[in-house]
């Protein structure tokens, strides 16, 4: 008996642990607004910042302005960087809305509770706000929302 005792394992569960659990931070926040309705923010933290150092890119444009050939790989660098910067403001934007007409789609859930919860597809997110329904499923991916409900 002593033999088929110690043959059991102490710790059975341990064979289904996935490892240390991460904790979700929630890119897009959506709270009760005091007029009515509700007011959705996109969480600043989750997004990249990047700005661009214009003492420092005018101190560089000075020193090269002899060699043409520098000048424009600059303003090339320059052009992407802003091209960069707007699409991740453009990124940001399209997230607010595609979390705006969830809330929109979704207000009876939010207001009333899971039975009230209503299915929803990306083709309707994306007709209803005028966008490719491979636009809303990039958005959505691997994002989270706040809600009073969870």
């Amino acid at each position: 008996m002593m033999h088929e005792i110690r043959a059991l394992d102490p710790k059975p569960g341990n064979r289904f642990e996935s490892g240390a659990s991460e904790s979700i931070i929630p890119d897009v926040w959506v709270t009760p607004s005091p007029q009515g309705g509700w007011q959705i923010e996109l969480d600043p933290a989750t997004l990249p910042k990047l700005l661009i150092n214009q003492t420092y890119y005018a101190e560089v444009t000075r020193q090269t302005a002899q060699n043409s050939k520098d000048q424009a790989f600059l303003d090339e660098c320059l052009q992407n960087a802003n091209w960069l910067i707007r699409s991740l403001d453009q990124r940001a934007k399209t997230i607010v809305k595609v979390a705006a007409e969830i809330v929109r789609q979704q207000d009876a859930f939010l207001e009333h509770g899971v039975a009230h919860l209503r299915p929803l597809n990306l083709r309707t997110v994306a007709d209803a706000i005028g966008v490719h329904e491979s636009t809303v499923s990039r958005v959505t991916s691997n994002k989270y929302m706040l809600t009073p409900r969870g």
